[in-house]
């Protein structure tokens, strides 16, 4: 029984410091290159990503405006969006950002959002 106890504790130890040294891994960086200000009928929206490797799990780009959320970028269905690996631990996107290409844009204020996820344990 003692072993047993031993065994789980040893368990549990090793689970927990697994748990805090995938915590403390480096999170995905976001620099967005353009627009520096404002959109207008046509323009680009271009940013680059870096984690450890440009591995991603996911990375998506959306443009929020009066609570309506639009899509502009998923690694799953890049669409019309230029993706390319600029350097061994950074991806580069670029695509048309401007009322032509997104209609559903009004005049006034809008927030681009972007949720990055990268492999931790495993990848």
């Amino acid at each position: 029984m003692r072993i047993l106890s031993a065994v789980l504790v040893l368990f549990v130890l090793a689970a927990g410091i697994v748990f805090l040294v995938a915590g403390r891994a480096e999170p995905p960086t976001i620099a967005f290159e353009q627009p520096s200000r404002a959109v207008g009928f046509d323009g680009s929206l271009e940013l680059t990503a870096t984690a450890p490797g440009g591995r991603f799990d996911a990375l998506e780009v959306s443009v929020e405006q009066e609570g309506q959320s639009t899509s502009l970028f998923s690694l799953a269905a890049p669409g019309e969006a230029e993706v390319k690996q600029d350097a061994e631990n950074r991806l580069r996107i670029r695509r048309p950002f401007g009322k032509r290409s997104i209609p559903e844009l009004k005049a006034g204020r809008a927030r681009i959002n972007v949720t990055a996820t990268r492999p931790v344990l495993f990848g």
